[in-house]
C-alpha cells in the first residue's frame, strides 16, 4: 500500500488548521494577559501615565542614588553609593545600548545584583545599629551610625521596589519566551 492511497478525513477543523499554521511557521504567539494584577509585566507596559516600567526603574536606581550621596554627606558613610552608580550604570546599558547588552543573561545579572544590594543595605542597616548601641563610642560618631542606619533602610526598601518590578519584567521574559534573540528591554 502506497502512501497516495491513504486517505485523510478531517474530522476536527480546529485541529488541521493549528497542523498548518505550525507546518507554515505563521503560528502567532501574542503575550498572555490575564484580568487584574499580573506579575510577569512587559518593559515597555505603562506603570504610570508617563513612562514605562523600565524608565520608572532607572528613574527609582538614580533617586537612589542621590539618598546615597546625601547619606554620604549626612552619615559620612559611602558603601550604598559605589553599589547604586554600578547598578544604575549596568541599567542604563541595558535600557540604552539594547543591542550590545540588552540579553537574558545580563538582565539576570542585574536583578542578582539588585537583590545583593538590598541584602547588603539590610544587613549593614543592622550592623550599624547594633555598632551604635557600643557604650564606649563619640557622641557623633553615634549620630552618623544613626543616620547611616536610617538611610540603609530607606534603600533596602526602595530597592525591594526595584527588584519586584524586575521580577515582574524576567517573570513576562519567562512566560513568553521565543526562538529569537529578541530583546526585553529594547524601545521601538
Amino acid at each position: 500500500m502506497d502512501d497516495q492511497d491513504l486517505v485523510f478525513v478531517d474530522l476536527d477543523p480546529k485541529v488541521s488548521s493549528i497542523q498548518e499554521d505550525v507546518e507554515e511557521g505563521t503560528e502567532a504567539r501574542t503575550p498572555r494577559k490575564t484580568a487584574g494584577f499580573e506579575w510577569a509585566a512587559e518593559p515597555d507596559e505603562y506603570l504610570f501615565p508617563c513612562c514605562a516600567t523600565k524608565f520608572v526603574m532607572l528613574g527609582i536606581s538614580i533617586f537612589l542614588s542621590l539618598i546615597s550621596v546625601v547619606a554620604w554627606i549626612v552619615s559620612s558613610y559611602y558603601g550604598g553609593f559605589v553599589w547604586l552608580v554600578v547598578a544604575t550604570l549596568f541599567m542604563s546599558l541595558i535600557i540604552f545600548l539594547p543591542e550590545y547588552f540588552c540579553n537574558i543573561v545580563n538582565f539576570a545579572v542585574s536583578f542578582c545584583l539588585w537583590v545583593a544590594f538590598t541584602f547588603f543595605c539590610l544587613i549593614y542597616g543592622i550592623k550599624h545599629l547594633v555598632d551604635r548601641g557600643r557604650e564606649n563610642l563619640h557622641p557623633i560618631t553615634r549620630k552618623q551610625l544613626s543616620d547611616a542606619a536610617i538611610f540603609e533602610f530607606i534603600e533596602c526598601l526602595i530597592s525591594l521596589l526595584v527588584v519586584l518590578l524586575m521580577f515582574r519584567m524576567l517573570y513576562w521574559f519567562y512566560i513568553n519566551r521565543k526562538g529569537g534573540g529578541e530583546c526585553i528591554a529594547a524601545s521601538d
